[in-house]
């Protein structure tokens, strides 16, 4: 029954497709094998982590591009450039691109697999639409304090289906932004980095990894109901609902910054998102 439930899902989510072709990190093969047992027509091409190459080879181009349905099981700490070099390639081609990070066994569970994405998508829609017409969101917590205009922001509903050249996560859940001129400003205080304060979009802390400049590129909205932000991996707890999270760095590989127990305001006037989503099971 449970893996009934997760092909289903994982089905519904890829759509259709002639042929599919996974990209495993090593570390991630055995994630790689049971996502090609839940699928039909299916082939696996390891990825080296610890001996990346510096080009995509002419034999991996070749089958990205007979492929109409990419998955990528990756590790992030070993995310780079060759795998930036990937992902802009495939979505160049114009290929639905599928992505799970930091998969582990315990995820093949019907509880990562149940959420109704129908549901958040219409609900997400609507939500997204008000966003696009408000002047500001602020928002509320403990240790944060952050407002931002929406406008000038190119807004997407991450709803996990997948479509030609835009990337989906699994599981899903989420309505990002993204600007190279983010119009946001506050502080929060993040139990890794410490005191951070953002000021005209650009985060000023002490960033223990590498990072040239701390430029917020992306704000996103967590609206899945059946994650609740404890599983310590970002992918997946950047999605739990009345969550945000600030990318840093670029748009193609960044640093997430996760906030949780918040409180937004669209316009001065409270929005609750735990009662708009709570009927989605």
């Amino acid at each position: 029954m449970k893996n009934t439930i997760i092909k289903k899902t994982l089905k519904r989510s890829v759509g259709n497709y002639n042929r599919s072709l996974i990209l495993a990190h090593y570390s991630k093969l055995q994630i790689a094998k049971k996502i090609s047992c839940l699928l039909n027509k299916t082939s696996i091409i390891i990825i080296n982590e610890n001996k990346q190459p510096k080009i995509l080879s002419k034999n991996l181009k070749e089958k990205i591009i007979s492929s109409d349905l990419i998955i990528e099981c990756l590790n992030s700490s070993f995310l780079g450039e060759f795998e930036e070099k990937l992902e802009k390639f495939i979505l160049n081609k114009k290929k639905k691109l599928l992505l799970l990070i930091d998969w582990e066994k315990r995820h093949f569970n019907k509880k990562y697999f149940i959420t109704n994405y129908e549901k958040i998508r219409n609900i997400g829609r609507k939500l997204l639409n008000q966003i696009k017409k408000i002047k500001i969101i602020e928002i509320e917590g403990k240790n944060i304090q952050i407002n931002l205009k929406p406008k000038n922001i190119k807004w997407s509903l991450m709803d996990g289906k997948c479509k030609a050249g835009i990337v989906t996560q699994f599981p899903d859940g989420e309505i990002c932004g993204y600007s190279n001129k983010m119009d946001i400003n506050g502080y929060l205080e993040d139990k890794n980095i410490g005191f951070i304060k953002i000021n005209r979009g650009i985060a000023y802390g002490k960033f223990p990894y590498k990072i040239k400049l701390a430029k917020i590129v992306e704000f996103g909205i967590g609206i899945n109901p059946n994650l609740k932000g404890d599983e310590k991996i970002v992918s997946f707890d950047e999605k739990a609902l009345n969550t945000i999270h600030l990318g840093i760095g670029k748009k193609e590989y960044h640093h997430d910054i996760l906030v949780k127990n918040i409180k937004f305001k669209f316009d001065g006037n409270y929005v609750n998102l735990l009662k708009l989503f709570s009927k989605i099971k």
